[in-house]
């Protein structure tokens, strides 16, 4: 009678392998903070984030102020996250979050139909590396970047 009231735990897998071979290993564990490549947050005031993996077919659209937890949609393809404002899909940008740096964009926003100058923010949260979109160039000064 208890068992449909546990609570669901979120867990961590890591797969090794390569291309040219058959083989995959796949270890399943907790999850623990810094195991995803990247939580990517969206703090635009009104436009919506696309992201994908290099090579996916379909993006994953993040609202505004919302986060996840990103992982490789194919862990052993090309791991290469590219993102673009909804809207300005034409206007698409490889994510830069192997290191802590911050830098400023220009896009159409659809709601107003005008131009708007943002930041994205790449930085360390503890373990966890954090990808942040933001139109308040405070707050990117408060995660200890300087605005480009």
């Amino acid at each position: 009678k208890q068992w449909y009231q546990r609570r669901v735990r979120v867990v961590s897998t890591q797969s090794t392998g390569d291309v040219r071979t058959a083989s995959t290993e796949i270890r399943v564990g907790m999850y623990y903070k810094g195991a995803a490549p990247v939580r990517i947050e969206n703090l635009l005031s009104e436009s919506k984030i696309c992201f994908k993996q290099h090579s996916a077919m379909s993006a994953v659209t993040l609202d505004p102020n919302k986060s996840i937890l990103y992982t490789w949609d194919f862990p052993n393809k090309k791991r290469e996250l590219y993102w673009c404002v909804q809207g300005d899909e034409k206007n698409e940008k490889k994510a830069d979050f192997i290191k802590d740096n911050c830098v400023s964009f220009i896009y159409h926003d659809l709601l107003s139909q005008r131009q708007r100058r943002a930041q994205v923010v790449s930085f360390l949260d503890g373990l966890q590396r954090v990808l942040l979109f933001t139109d308040n160039p405070e707050i990117a000064e408060c995660v200890g970047h300087e605005v480009i």
